[in-house]
Order: C-alpha cells, then structure tokens, then sequence
C-alpha cells in the first residue's frame, strides 16, 4: 500500500511540474512610473506631428491607468486611459482632429489588453473619421527593457478598408493607404 501511495504521489508531482512548465511566466513588468517621450529616438509618422509628450502610468495589474499631456500638432492634448490586462472590454476617451476646423473633437475608443510575454498589448478600432466612415484596426504594444528606464510604445494603425475602400484611411483631413507604425521611445524620470 506504501509503494502505491508512493507511486501515486510521484506521479502527481510529475503531472503538477509538467503542467506548470507548459503554462506562460506570470511575472509582467510594472509599468508604473513618469515617462518623456525621446523626440530624437522615436519614430513618429509626420501627419502625427508630436514634439512632446509626458506618460504617468499606475500600474495595479490588472488595472494600468495612463495619464497623458502632449503637444500633438502644435496643439497640447492630455487625457487618462484606463487598460485591464485581463481582456475586459475598455472604454476611452480619443482625440480625432476634425477636418473643417483643426480642432480636436472626442471619440469613443473600445479596446481590450492583454499579456504577451512581457509586452502589454491594446487592441482597438479607431473611427478616425467618422463622417467618411473610415477606421482603423490598431494595435499597441508596451515593452518595458529589462533595466526598466525605456518603455517603448510601438502602434501599428491598420486601415479597415472594407469599411470605406475609397479611402483607405485617414485623420481629419490626411488620408494613408496601408498601415502606418510608429514607435515612440519614453524614458522614465
């Protein structure tokens, strides 16, 4: 009966350690921190044009909260974000740039974000301008360096072109054709 128990147990074990080998690392860097954007070593898309922008992250997983303040286009836009990493449907306040004006207007912005290694990943459709009936399909993706001073945020913008295939895509009044990425590199204060 001893040597039974015994083989059961080892058995087990073995099943237990096999089963948490397979599953994925749950260390996920913390974000949290005040983070500047690096002009010099970001790459930016022109029609975007940000020539500044300061990140505060509390980072509480599953909850990271982003607060924002950046000049984009000349203009200063702030605004907090609120991601679950747990893929719980988000949603957020964006800017779009209207067309006729030049000023910035809010759209609604529903996501989910989840781990991935140890990148944090946002998923979302953007309606950059709804009046042409035009979105993107974006993703985002936030990597922390393993000495935790440089985040790098890299967004690929996807046009969905079933929506509107006349024009591709757009922002306000600038219209792309195909994705556009842009890795903005934040150092942290």
């Amino acid at each position: 009966m001893k040597t039974l128990f015994a083989v059961g147990l080892i058995l087990f074990s073995t099943t237990l350690l096999l089963a948490q080998k397979n599953q994925p690392s749950l260390a996920v860097p913390n974000l949290s921190g005040t983070w500047e954007l690096d002009v010099a070593k970001s790459f930016v898309d022109p029609m975007f044009e940000v020539s500044k922008c300061t990140l505060v992250i509390e980072h509480n997983d599953p909850e990271v909260k982003l607060n924002r303040t950046c000049i984009l286009r000349g203009q200063p836009i702030s605004g907090t974000e609120i991601l679950f990493t747990d893929r719980r449907k988000e949603e957020n306040e964006s800017l779009d740039r209207a067309t006729s004006t030049g000023k910035y207007t809010v759209n609604t912005v529903r996501s989910k974000s989840y781990w991935q290694k140890r990148a944090l990943i946002r998923e979302f459709i953007f309606g950059v301008s709804l009046n042409r009936g035009t979105q993107t399909l974006d993703k985002r993706k936030y990597l922390l360096s393993t000495d935790g001073k440089t985040l790098t945020v890299t967004t690929v913008f996807q046009p969905k072109s079933s929506v509107d295939p006349a024009t591709n895509g757009s922002f306000g009044d600038m219209r792309f054709h195909g994705p556009i990425e842009q890795t903005l590199i934040f150092r942290k204060n």
